[in-house]
């Protein structure tokens, strides 16, 4: 989970508690790789399961106070320029990770384990949170078939893929994308139904690994 607050909402829950190790991966993609990182080589597990609140693109398709898995996650920010102008790593050239042979690299966008149901789309991590529509119009037209965005997603599931672990993120929606007035937000409904839909991935024997 990202912040203690996220902590707080699902790991005071009895049940949830005794399903594993609840551990904070820290705020923003920056803490959220090096964290994840060193806990994986402490705890060494089998499989990760990211869980938090993101703002949603549409509410139609994703709507505030409900929770969803994700098929896949990009990365945004990592390139050259702003807004407009902003061109993304992959499509310059660079890969996040090259890795040491021709088939380990790794690009701007990693699959995730969906593990009972279809994901509802691709999660966008952002370093910098969407602060109004145009940014969030901007942004879904950079990438189109988004559904949610956060600021953990890609940095946990890429520390997983150097160490060849599943990884499923559930999203609560909090918010939608560029609504930056928090009397909008629904924060509790968002982490309630995150930790449902996180528990239906819990009880699950085995995830597959995406290739």
């Amino acid at each position: 989970m990202p912040t203690e607050i996220e902590r707080q909402h699902l790991a005071s829950q009895p049940r949830f508690k005794s399903y594993g190790t609840c551990e904070l991966c820290g705020f923003g993609p920056v803490a959220a790789a090096a964290r994840t990182a060193s806990q994986i080589a402490v705890h060494k597990p089998d499989r990760v399961l990211l869980v938090g609140i993101a703002g949603t693109f549409d509410s139609t398709v994703l709507p505030v106070g409900g929770a969803a898995f994700f098929s896949g996650v990009r990365m945004h920010g990592i390139g050259v320029g702003s807004e407009e102008s902003f061109v993304p790593a992959e499509e310059l050239g660079f890969q996040q990770w090259a890795g040491v042979g021709p088939e380990d690299g790794i690009g701007d966008e990693l699959m995730l384990t969906v593990p009972t149901r279809a994901g509802v789309g691709s999660l966008l991590t952002v370093s910098a949170a969407s602060a109004s529509t145009q940014d969030a119009r901007q942004r879904l037209q950079r990438y189109p078939g988004v559904v949610a965005e956060d600021m953990e997603g890609y940095a946990v599931a890429l520390a997983c893929r150097l160490d060849n672990l599943p990884l499923v993120i559930v999203r609560g929606v909090s918010n939608v994308v560029g609504d930056r007035l928090s009397a909008n937000w629904q924060i509790r409904e968002a982490m309630a139904a995150a930790r449902l839909v996180a528990e239906e991935a819990i009880v699950r024997s085995s995830w597959d690994n995406p290739a």
